[in-house]
């Protein structure tokens, strides 16, 4: 019977070598740690195959592919792949609609881990043709109780605490990773609100506002422009776009 033999088998080189073994006296070791790792990593190639090929071809509405969601959820498909994003920087960048799959895809899975969980896609990349930072927002709405509860569910999903330089407080959370989509690598922000915010429901009414108004788009776009020709630093470009936002929205 071939076996692994452990005093030839390669640790981190990936060679492992077999030798027939029918005689020799001893327990037989039928696996070395060497054959498991590779093993592994085989398998964890695999899931990520399957996990990228999956976004933008599963429909979610049908059973099956909800089953699937739920299985790669569980192989952590949403990492920290910080390093390889397709965009990178405050743009603007032309609208990309696999952004709108990844938040479709994302959403389909934080209900699938936590039942009667809504993630609302939000920001920019909700609104068909609109510049930006192709960054994928969601906004998931809850009473201050669940907050604690959902948002350890999103990092066991794979998301991680923001890493930006003032980061929003604990009692309202944004947590972040990045998913794979048709050979895109998408930053994705996933904003837990308490719905006792007084601001809980601004992200909403501003994607609305866009979507329904032409000239609330133009508006914006230009802002947009406007500000990266003087600033590169994303947290300047963010509170900047403030003013304009609550204006556009008071009418």
């Amino acid at each position: 019977m071939a076996v692994m033999d452990p005093t030839t088998a390669g640790s981190r080189s990936g060679q492992v070598n077999l030798i027939l073994r029918g005689t020799e006296p001893g327990p037989r070791r039928l696996f070395s740690w060497a054959g498991i790792e590779i093993v592994v990593r085989l398998i964890v190639v695999l899931v990520a195959t399957v996990g990228r090929s999956i976004c933008g071809a599963a429909d979610v509405s049908q059973p099956s592919s909800r089953t699937w969601h739920t299985e790669l959820v569980r192989y952590r498909l949403v990492g920290q792949d910080w390093e390889h994003r397709t965009y990178r920087g405050i743009g603007p960048h032309p609208a990309d609609p696999r952004t709108a799959e990844v938040a479709e895809q994302v959403a389909a899975m934080i209900a699938d881990t936590v039942p009667g969980t809504v993630a609302e896609h939000v920001g920019s990349t909700a609104v068909p043709d609109m510049i930006g930072k192709n960054i994928v927002d969601l906004q998931i709405t809850a009473s201050p109780d669940e907050v604690p509860a959902i948002t350890s569910a999103l990092l066991g999903l794979g998301f991680a605490w923001q890493r930006d330089r003032d980061p929003w407080p604990p009692e309202r959370p944004m947590v972040e990773g990045t998913v794979h989509c048709r050979d895109g690598v998408f930053l994705v922000h996933c904003h837990v609100v308490p719905a006792t915010d007084p601001d809980v429901g601004q992200m909403l009414e501003f994607r609305d506002l866009l979507r329904r108004s032409p000239a609330a788009r133009r508006a914006y776009a230009q802002h947009k422009l406007r500000l990266t020709a003087g600033t590169a630093d994303p947290l300047e470009y963010t509170r900047a776009k403030t003013g304009l936002i609550r204006r556009l929205l008071s009418g």
